[in-house]
């Protein structure tokens, strides 16, 4: 009996997933099969760069789509899995700024305000980061120009509370030296750019009825940061055991209705 097969595209946060399902490979125990095509860093020198502007749009390389379209119709793919959320979240929130801010999100923010930033509006920071998740999220529209089947975007890992713990950092040297000169920002600020990057992917995507599909709910704990157990190597991304409960978020939405 076959298995279906997957096409995952996406950046950085492929990593976990991808490690995972080599696991699975290598013990006999894959439940799907997997082709994936990973953005950044680059898995084919064509997809660089993905994105140019020209009179400030951003156009997309038509490399990536005719390869997405190509895996998919080669493997006659069931799904494809988009992780396009990237690091938006997180480049705002590691470290402090110079002129330190805060915002509270409009539902369930239980969460310390820093006393000694300045409070910007809840709208102001959507719409900027609207506008910095905008490229990303688009690719969703520029990949349904070449596929027009099953597919859905999976949401980055939670944030971590606790990031000094992490010996390697930000994975990032120019984060890395931000935070050496500002200093880690606050947890609570770290949760509310993931939390208002989740509102904006949820209404980008219903829009398109394309799903978004959340953290696996073991990784999350109550207050919203992830589990310990499902840190990474570095402050952003998931370990191996993260990306197989996402296999495992994939297995659920390939089984047959039931019934």
């Amino acid at each position: 009996m076959s298995i279906p097969h997957v096409t995952a595209i996406g950046f950085s946060h492929l990593q976990a997933i991808l490690v995972a399902q080599q696991i699975r490979e290598a013990e006999r125990r894959a439940t799907f099969a997997l082709e994936t095509l990973t953005i950044l860093p680059p898995s084919n020198p064509a997809f660089v760069p993905w994105c140019e502007h020209v009179d400030g749009q951003c156009i997309y390389n038509e490399q990536i789509g005719w390869a997405a379209a190509d895996a998919v119709k080669r493997n006659s793919s069931a799904l494809v899995v988009m992780s396009f959320w990237s690091n938006q979240h997180f480049f705002l929130s590691i470290s402090n700024d110079p002129r330190r801010f805060d915002f509270v999100l409009p539902h369930d923010d239980d969460l310390p305000i820093d006393p000694e930033a300045e409070l910007v509006p809840f709208d102001l920071m959507k719409k900027m980061m609207s506008h910095i998740f905008k490229e990303t999220l688009g690719l969703v529209d520029f990949l349904q120009q070449f596929y027009a089947g099953p597919a859905v975007v999976t949401a980055a890992p939670p944030p971590v509370d606790d990031v000094v713990s992490i010996v390697n950092g930000t994975s990032s040297p120019e984060l890395d030296e931000k935070v050496r000169q500002l200093g880690y920002a606050p947890p609570a600020l770290r949760y509310r750019f993931w939390k208002l990057c989740e509102i904006i992917a949820n209404e980008y995507l219903s829009q398109r009825q394309v799903p978004l599909l959340p953290p696996p709910a073991r990784t999350v704990r109550p207050d919203g940061f992830r589990v310990r157990e499902y840190w990474g190597g570095d402050s952003i991304h998931g370990n191996l055991d993260y990306g197989e409960l996402v296999l495992q978020q994939i297995d659920a939405l390939l089984a047959p209705p039931s019934g």
